[in-house]
């Protein structure tokens, strides 16, 4: 009797050292010590867990402000702390990327919002070049402006006037019946004003930029460049032109080495690389691209490893066409067919883009 209670004992006590001896392997297999040769299992995952921490608590904040703001929207509009109950009217001047943000912040706030903007639509801005070349149709690039705020009242006029006193703005639009059109005037009044107009490219003052030169901001601007690239190269497939001709009328210039400008002629070499050899097979070889900046590097706002790289790769003869970038060469003046610059040469051009300044 005394072996068969003395039996379970021991084998409690065999597995007890067992497990003792697995919980020391255990700990000493997971350790964060520093070890010879190798390092803890749980060092990369304290790490990663360390890192993913800071990323929850980013956006656990990014959460609480948002429902800060859900809940508090409507005091920030309301200076005298008026009853909730007492809507203010917002008016909200353009519908660009300002309009539309504020659109979208304001859906939940308990006022009325009233839109005004001759252009009933948000436009991307940065993928205007692709919709230039036929990379993406126009209509992919815009969105109805009532999207950011279904309930917000739209007006397609423009606005003349701002009246602080008053608190009024003095808006005109153009009704037309028929081939007649009138403008319109109508005042509308506000609690809160928030202009969101944006601004006009700026030319520096160069002359004959604004008589013969295209942009690139608005979607009629790119309607226009897809335009007027087609007519080149139809002009340079009439019969009777010398290589040098032909070279002139497919010569296109952009102006300024910033994101647009950069964008844009990348664009460019993808059309010239693979829509021209199957559309004008006849003028492959004569497609000249000219980009032209006044200070001495591409993209000045960013980085410089990305500006040596994107210098390369438009320089680069790797798609059949190399781009001819010209740096520190600031534009004179801008005739219907020659580009003066700085250095005293001439270009001659079929198509010149404006894409320095805003």
């Amino acid at each position: 009797a005394a072996q068969g209670r003395a039996g379970p004992r021991s084998g409690c006590a065999a597995m007890k050292l067992q497990g003792n001896e697995e919980r020391g392997a255990l700990e000493e297999r997971n350790s964060i010590v520093d070890q010879p040769g190798r390092a803890g299992r749980f060092r990369d995952t304290l790490s990663n867990f360390e890192a993913d921490a800071d990323w929850l608590g980013f956006i656990g904040n990014r959460v609480l402000d948002a429902v800060d703001d859900s809940l508090h929207r409507e005091s920030y509009l309301d200076d005298d702390n008026a009853p909730s109950a007492a809507k203010k009217r917002v008016v909200v001047l353009g519908s660009g990327w300002g309009a539309n943000a504020v659109l979208s912040q304001l859906k939940n706030a308990n006022c009325d919002v009233q839109v005004v903007s001759p252009r009933n639509y948000f436009l991307f801005t940065p993928m205007l070049a692709g919709a230039a070349l036929g990379t993406l149709e126009p209509r992919s690039i815009i969105e109805p402006i009532r999207e950011a705020h279904p309930k917000a009242q739209y007006f397609e006029a423009e606005a003349t006037a701002i009246d602080p006193e008053a608190k009024t703005v003095t808006c005109e639009s153009v009704v037309c019946e028929g081939v007649a059109c009138e403008i319109q005037s109508f005042e509308l009044p506000y609690d809160q004003l928030i202009v969101t107009v944006g601004a006009s490219t700026n030319t520096f003052g160069v002359k004959g930029v604004k008589e013969h030169c295209l942009f690139l901001k608005q979607l009629s601007d790119a309607v226009k460049f897809r335009e007027q690239l087609g007519y080149a190269f139809e002009q340079a497939s009439l019969p009777g032109l010398s290589d040098a001709e032909r070279t002139e009328r497919l010569t296109f210039v952009i102006i300024g080495a910033g994101p647009t400008g950069v964008e844009l002629c990348g664009e460019l070499r993808d059309f010239v690389a693979q829509d021209v050899p199957r559309l004008y097979s006849d003028l492959v070889g004569f497609v000249r691209v000219v980009l032209l900046e006044a200070s001495d590097k591409v993209l000045m706002a960013f980085d410089g490893d990305l500006q040596e790289a994107a210098l390369d790769k438009l320089r680069s003869n790797a798609q059949g066409i190399a781009i001819d970038v010209r740096l520190s060469a600031g534009v004179q003046e801008v005739t219907e067919s020659t580009i003066s610059l700085s250095d005293g040469s001439t270009i001659k051009y079929a198509l010149a883009l404006w894409a320095a300044g805003i």
